[in-house]
């Protein structure tokens, strides 16, 4: 009787622990995140671009959609349109350190070219 208690006790700690990275998105603008994240790794940044602004419109979008909006748009080559979703995400998380350094990466870009 003991060995079974131990052994469901097991079985139930195991599968009850999944990883967060294996785990669905749970809201829409989650699941417009992880395809556009999915598409910007195969190097499809215009498309990229477009599902990260979507998921930005959505009511319960967090500042990280825009940060990746933002560095999609370094990466297609956008760089007034990085600084506007860099923005916008700060406007979200003032102290968003990933949106910080987006913005200065993107203003040290532009001074390097003016």
């Amino acid at each position: 009787m003991a060995i079974a208690l131990a052994l469901s006790a097991c079985q139930t700690a195991k599968t009850g622990s999944i990883d967060a990275k294996t785990q669905a998105p749970s809201s829409q603008s989650d699941r417009l995140i992880k395809l556009a994240d999915d598409i910007d790794a195969r190097g499809e940044s215009d498309t990229a671009i477009a599902l990260y602004q979507r998921a930005a419109t959505m009511p319960d979008a967090k500042a990280v959609v825009f940060v990746k909006a933002g560095d999609a748009y370094m990466r297609a080559g956008y760089p007034a349109d990085a600084a506007k979703a860099y923005q916008a995400a700060l406007a979200k998380a003032p102290n968003d350190g990933r949106a910080m350094l987006g913005l200065g990466h993107e203003a040290a870009s532009c001074a390097a070219f003016a």
